[in-house]
């Protein structure tokens, strides 16, 4: 047992912790500092269980511990986890490659008669060990490096790869062969392992390339973004290979979500090109990151401000539109004092699509207020004129 757990999972301690739930760690430590118990682990764990409570809120009545900060950092957030096990169809039995802080296992191993976590990182392995107890899952541990256990496992139904993407100086990289473990160059190996594998990778990560480099084997995509901010690729790969690759766009809000599908094919649509109308439509961050630009607006029958703008438009609202709605208002040059006069006293929202990034430094330097009372957006529109759109949302 990890001599953290070992000091905190107490009969004493426990109950302490949970007492000094809300207690700032800082002034834990001067109040209790003469204290017998382990009042340095206490308050680093009360620190971490407080970052946590709104990450992992099903967790926080529960005696799980932390390891670290960069742990509860670097892991899946509840809604998203509870969102992929709800994708990720159960069955006899799970594996966990890459296990992590243990999130995403917890959550999706409860779908399957057998869960197996696998880590090579010993602290991580035994902190995941002692949480599956706190959480009634019964799950194996096994501290391992991924490709060792990989070579020597039975063949499961599912498997889960989350690649480490931080090289051991600490800098992100954004490549699927770069990952740790490279899941291009196993990509037979898994494959021949479980009726289904499914690959987490970096929001950052090039789609097209990635499918490229899956050589045909990925049957779907769920891009993830989760109040309008893009979190996660997910990639379910099978041994058959398809031609017919669908990619689902999902947007998960406080009480619902938006969900978007289409297959790269449709993509070879040519939607119409027009001037702003009554109304612009902006879609979510997982869609604008998953590239359904051209069959969005042909399912949605909208119209394009620009072939590389991607905003749409239309002089007729769209109730079910996945991503925000805004009134147009006034279609504003871009000078300064012409748009300090035709918005007022208004405080606005600033953004850009489709926008030279230098230009838009010189807007920013207008300092025009902040506030949510209407929108302006930096754009090129339909004759390649740069402008300023002046919007409202439609709430």
């Amino acid at each position: 047992m990890h001599p953290t757990i070992q000091a905190l999972s107490t009969p004493e301690v426990m109950p302490f912790m949970r007492e000094h739930e809300q207690f700032d760690p800082t002034k834990l430590l001067l109040k209790y500092q003469n204290s017998h118990l382990p009042i340095s682990l206490i308050a680093q764990q009360l620190e971490l269980r407080q970052r946590a409570k709104h990450k992992l809120p099903s967790w926080h009545n529960t005696d799980v511990l932390y390891p670290s900060r960069q742990a509860l950092e670097q892991c899946t957030s509840e809604a998203v986890a509870r969102f992929k096990s709800s994708i990720i169809n159960g069955g006899n039995s799970f594996v966990d490659l890459t296990g992590g802080l243990g999130v995403d296992t917890f959550f999706i191993g409860r779908q399957f008669d057998q869960t197996t976590y696998v880590e090579k990182n010993l602290e991580l392995a035994q902190f995941a060990a002692y949480n599956a107890k706190q959480l009634a899952l019964n799950m194996e541990v096994i501290h391992q490096d991924a490709l060792t256990y990989l070579e020597q496992m039975p063949t499961v139904h599912v498997i889960y790869l989350d690649p480490a993407r931080r090289t051991h100086g600490g800098q992100r990289n954004f490549f699927l062969e770069h990952g740790s473990p490279n899941v291009v160059a196993i990509l037979d190996s898994f494959l021949k392992k479980a009726e289904s594998t499914w690959v987490k990778t970096s929001p950052l990560l090039d789609i097209s390339r990635a499918i490229e480099q899956f050589k045909g084997h990925a049957h779907r995509l769920f891009v993830l973004a989760t109040k309008n901010e893009c979190k996660e690729l997910l990639f379910e790969l099978k041994p058959e290979k398809t031609s017919d690759l669908t990619i689902i766009a999902t947007n998960l809000r406080l009480n619902n979500q938006e969900t978007y599908r289409f297959t790269p094919s449709a993509e070879l649509l040519t939607p119409t090109i027009t001037a702003p109308k009554k109304y612009i439509f902006e879609p979510n961050t997982a869609i604008l990151k998953a590239g359904g630009f051209n069959s969005l607006a042909c399912k949605f029958e909208l119209e394009k401000l620009h072939k590389s703008t991607h905003l749409y438009t239309s002089n007729h609202l769209c109730s079910n539109f996945p991503g925000t709605t805004f009134e147009l208002i006034d279609i504003l040059p871009i000078q300064r004092k012409k748009v300090t006069q035709a918005i007022g006293h208004n405080k606005i929202t600033l953004k850009r699509r489709n926008f030279p990034s230098k230009q838009y430094q010189q807007i920013m330097q207008w300092k025009l207020k902040e506030g949510n009372d209407s929108t302006l957006i930096a754009t090129t529109i339909h004759d390649d004129t740069r402008c300023i759109l002046w919007v409202k949302p439609i709430k």
